[in-house]
């Protein structure tokens, strides 16, 4: 299997603007590439990162777009935040926080989004679906920009077939790329239209598949 080896502009970014900007003080920043939005993201911090991998997974979510911090310091705070869209046209604005506890903040009004708070505890609650996830993401960024039309149709005409396949079974099927197939069922998870137990046990060869209903 081999992916794009020149990047688009959407598929680039500079670390150095987000490790070196007075805004981040003592988070990590995460450079993600998002299967979701097909574009390259920085995020200040292990809660946002954590809630994004968690957006990958939902299929309500059609998109979202982390804030990028000012170029120049100004004396104004700068506070993370991810502008999320989902399936029926609305939208929220995601804020993080460590407390597991703790006061949305203050919405605008008007036409603005509705301001949603997101915490640790709530990644802690979600079990391993954030690492799942985290795989899942990769095996489709691997397989970006390649053709999976064979492994879309063996993967379908197992399922026709049985009730529910072990993953490996898609894996083994006749003619096609283990990697492109990985990537398919991930993508299928990520739309809602096949489902597996992500949230207790990590995901793998013996993960069972079946089609939501």
């Amino acid at each position: 299997m081999s992916g794009n080896h020149h990047s688009p502009p959407f598929h680039q970014i500079q670390p150095k603007r987000f490790v070196e900007s007075p805004y981040r003080r003592l988070s990590n920043v995460y450079i993600f590439e998002s299967p979701k939005n097909n574009q390259r993201f920085a995020a200040f911090g292990i809660v946002c990162f954590a809630h994004l991998l968690l957006a990958e997974g939902r299929p309500d979510i059609v998109w979202y777009q982390p804030s990028e911090p000012p170029i120049m310091k100004d004396g104004s705070g700068f506070r993370q935040t991810v502008l999320i869209k989902f399936n029926d046209q609305h939208c929220e604005n995601w804020y993080f926080t460590h407390k597991s506890q703790s006061t949305s903040p203050k919405e605008e009004g008007g036409n603005d989004p509705v301001v949603v708070l997101k915490t640790e505890d709530q990644i802690r609650k979600a079990g391993l679906l954030p690492q799942n996830w985290l795989l899942l993401c990769a095996a489709q960024n691997r397989a970006r920009g390649l053709a999976y039309g064979r492994e879309l149709t063996a993967l379908f005409r197992l399922l026709d077939e049985y009730a529910q396949i072990e993953v490996q079974q898609a894996l083994e099927a006749p003619n096609i790329d283990p990697g492109v197939m990985l990537a398919v069922i991930a993508r299928q998870l990520a739309k809602g239209v096949l489902r597996t137990e992500l949230v207790v046990s990590p995901f793998s060869r013996l993960s069972i598949l079946a089609r939501v209903k």
